[in-house]
């Protein structure tokens, strides 16, 4: 994200949409300038992973962490997102695995991860079973865009829009659909 906002790179694939992130990269938006969830690449889930006989506690409206820290992936707008609502969010890790590893150890009793592979991990990883548990429902869900840089929208918006028109036309595929459900992802 950084190289995009210096402009050393002309776009980001999977990127999440933010205010601040509005003021130097493109989405594709409505008219009214929300976000186009109709074209972006996929919308994720962010899951609450729980310490088994921890602390921690989600009910799908509040989460409840001991110092309100919440383990999060580096990067991740998740973090954000739980800066806003009052947590501390522990940025240490830049992989579902070491998050899901610091819960398990003990070392924290709350982990918020984006992503298939974070479920897939905590579900199918023996190193999990019966240390972490998924608590549903899902924390929040974000869609994902190509991204592009301000200036690469600016010089081409013709070519991104139809860009972007593509992603959404691929999306509504039955080959597409087929895709995504053969690989577990909900519609």
């Amino acid at each position: 994200m950084t190289e995009l906002r210096l402009g050393q790179i002309d776009g980001v694939v999977g990127a999440a949409d933010s205010t601040e992130r509005r003021g130097w990269s493109r989405i594709p938006q409505l008219p009214d300038g929300r976000e186009d969830a109709a074209r972006a690449l996929f919308a994720d889930h962010a899951y609450v992973f729980l310490r088994v006989g921890g602390q921690g506690s989600w009910d799908g409206v509040k989460l409840d962490s001991p110092g309100k820290v919440v383990v999060v992936q580096s990067g991740y707008l998740i973090a954000q997102q739980l800066r806003e609502r009052g947590y501390v969010p522990n940025e240490e890790v830049k992989s579902a695995a070491d998050a899901l590893r610091m819960v398990s150890s003990g070392r924290f009793d709350v982990a918020v991860l984006q992503g298939f592979e974070a479920s897939r991990l905590a579900r199918d990883d023996l190193r999990f079973h019966g240390r972490v548990q998924e608590a549903a429902p899902p924390f929040s869900t974000v869609n994902l865009h190509l991204m592009v840089s301000t200036d690469t929208y600016r010089r081409a918006p013709q070519r991104i829009e139809a860009i972007w028109q593509s992603i959404g036309a691929v999306r509504q595929t039955k080959e597409y659909r087929q895709l995504e459900s053969d690989a577990g992802v909900a519609h």
